[in-house]
């Protein structure tokens, strides 16, 4: 009988992401507690995600690694306690909640998102990303992939004009 294996994407791209992001991001700018925790539920609000399923963020005394489990903790060790650290493990989490079929965890969609997160969060106006990753070999998608299927913000739809008649009728109903 055979049996059924299941199998996580390839992740082709990894080592030529973290090459890409350490060239690019010069040194950690360490952010306190509560600055990572307020920048991550901002991040979760942008994708339109409900505030309740914000991943738990845990604060490692380790130097070992920063790792993103799911879309439910992200996990950052000493060194990793940036903004880019940040985004980079909220990007991983975005994909998970929001993914409809099992994506490279480095992959282009989810390197589209990450892209997309630092042009918004990134306090130093990161230029150039999808250009400088394309140039290191990186796979991106569109950005309109990142924002139409992973950071779908809720619409605010405008209310339709009121007819001239239903004014008048409004103000006479409210002054009875």
């Amino acid at each position: 009988m055979a049996t059924l294996r299941t199998t996580r994407p390839r992740d082709s791209q990894r080592s030529r992401a973290y090459e890409w992001e350490n060239s690019v991001f010069a040194g950690p700018a360490q952010l306190a507690p509560g600055q990572l925790r307020a920048l991550l539920a901002r991040v979760w609000k942008f994708a339109g995600l409900p505030a309740a399923s914000c991943p738990e963020l845990v604060l490692s005394r380790s130097y070992g690694t920063s790792k993103a489990f799911g879309a439910y903790k992200i996990s950052l060790a000493r060194w990793g306690r940036s903004r880019w650290v940040l985004l980079h493990e909220a990007a991983h989490c975005i994909v998970a909640a929001r993914q409809i079929a099992p994506v490279e965890p480095h992959g282009p969609e989810w390197l589209s998102v990450y892209i997309r997160l630092l042009e918004r969060f990134g306090q130093t106006g990161y230029t150039g990303l999808r250009t400088s990753a394309k140039s290191w070999g990186l796979r991106v998608a569109s950005a309109e992939v990142a924002e139409r299927q992973f950071l779908r913000r809720p619409s605010r739809k405008p209310k339709p004009p009121r007819a001239p008649a239903l004014r008048a009728l409004s103000k006479e109903v409210a002054g009875q």
